[in-house]
């Protein structure tokens, strides 16, 4: 039968599209390895972030909604304990 295929996200916090040698990078950066998983992989590059700031956007990745419908609309702070709820 056929094999299910390998799907790695990377989500990334301050990282911009110009930021790795595969999208034609000219700075210090050097991103050898992801670089290498960009040639021998295929490259999905137009992703919209459910926010601007890094938890809301990872609850987006994971729930599929928008900040405003898990509850999720900054950032964890450090006197936060639980996540999100379950509901």
């Amino acid at each position: 039968g056929t094999k299910a295929p390998n799907i790695v996200l990377f989500l990334a916090d301050d990282m911009g599209y110009g930021d790795l040698g595969a999208n034609g990078a000219h700075n210090e950066s050097e991103t050898p390895h992801l670089d290498n998983l960009a040639q021998k992989g295929i490259r999905l590059s137009d992703m919209h972030a459910g926010s601007s700031v890094c938890s809301p956007a990872r609850a987006a990745v994971l729930t599929g909604r928008l900040g405003m419908r898990t509850g999720m609309t900054a950032n964890f702070g450090q006197q936060n304990l639980y996540g999100l709820s379950l509901n």
